[in-house]
């Protein structure tokens, strides 16, 4: 936590992306949790977040960009999820459209 809060500003106005298969109106197949997104900070910026810092109004099962609050203490930030579909590749068959 002490780490964290140190390197806090590196959070502010990121942008995090994540790819997830959705149907062909953008909604998720599953929604994204809060564990998927702090490994996702992780490996984007190399920071330890806690799962429970993250303040998020509902659950994200739409693809689009999703503001997160990061709320360590009386400090918060936000960044930005952007999440995109996943396409499919690599023997997938597609399925036919008549």
């Amino acid at each position: 936590q002490d780490l964290l809060l140190k390197n806090f500003s590196d959070l502010k106005d990121i942008e995090v992306e994540i790819e997830k298969t959705a149907n062909d109106k953008g909604h998720l197949f599953a929604a994204i949790h809060n564990g998927e997104i702090v490994a996702t900070v992780k490996e984007k910026t190399r920071l330890d977040v806690d799962p429970e810092f993250l303040k998020i109004k509902e659950p994200i099962k739409t693809v689009g960009e999703h503001e997160i609050e990061v709320k360590v203490g009386d400090r918060s930030i936000t960044f930005t999820l952007v999440v995109k579909r996943l396409e499919e590749k690599h023997g997938h068959k597609e399925k036919n459209k008549e």
